[in-house]
């Protein structure tokens, strides 16, 4: 099968999925967040967060810019170790770097928590009609 038609059949089948599951997909927006690119962001996002160390980093950025020195320095670890923990973090687009001098500046991206924040938005949506699904399924059967 060619990969534009796996890509279309793909994106059908979602939409499909999305208009059984009561998804308004009425703007484009939302479709978007369904299609694979944007799901290999969210994954990269989500594979970011599960460390303990990344998510450390993400919070002493929270604060402000800070070296990767600065950064190190909360770590038992050796600075290469770091540096992949960083390599990670600037992959899923949470964490940004430029170079000033010979000391590389870190930052945090916050609108990147955006594409995690939609998928967990979408699963609580899901999950909430689930449930409301089964009460008043219960309630019926309860009558």
């Amino acid at each position: 099968m060619h990969t534009g038609t796996r890509q279309v059949c793909h994106q059908e089948r979602t939409v499909c999925e999305a208009k059984y599951l009561g998804i308004d997909l009425s703007k484009t927006n939302r479709i978007l967040r369904f299609m694979p690119k944007y799901q290999t962001a969210r994954n990269h996002i989500f594979a970011a967060l599960s460390d303990p160390t990344r998510r450390g980093v993400l919070q002493q950025l929270s604060t402000g810019d800070k070296s990767v020195s600065e950064l190190a320095a909360a770590y038992d670890m050796a600075l290469p170790s770091f540096t992949q923990h960083m390599q990670v973090l600037e992959k899923s687009g949470l964490v940004r770097s430029n170079k000033q001098g010979r000391t590389r500046i870190y930052s945090m991206v916050p609108d990147k928590f955006d594409l995690a924040e939609d998928w967990l938005e979408h699963q609580r949506s899901l999950w909430n009609q689930r449930l409301d699904q089964l009460d008043a399924y219960l309630l019926k059967m309860k009558e």
